[in-house]
């Protein structure tokens, strides 16, 4: 997948926004641990944010 400088760009943002609301809400429910895991994957595209989600949730034994 290629992506243009504005979807890194964009991507980037994104990203860092994610890190900064999960050490703003520390919480450990489940949408946070979510967050975590996939902010921890640095996803590069909404795609990417899907698949990890997905991962995410198959290995804890749940369904989207």
């Amino acid at each position: 997948m290629v992506n243009t400088d504005e979807e890194k760009i964009m991507s980037k943002l994104m990203t860092q926004l994610l890190e900064r609301l999960a050490e703003m809400f520390p919480s450990q429910d489940y949408q946070s641990r979510l967050e975590q895991y996939i902010v921890s994957r640095r996803p590069q595209s909404a795609a990417d944010v899907e698949m990890f989600t997905r991962e995410y949730s198959e290995r804890q034994g749940g369904w989207l």
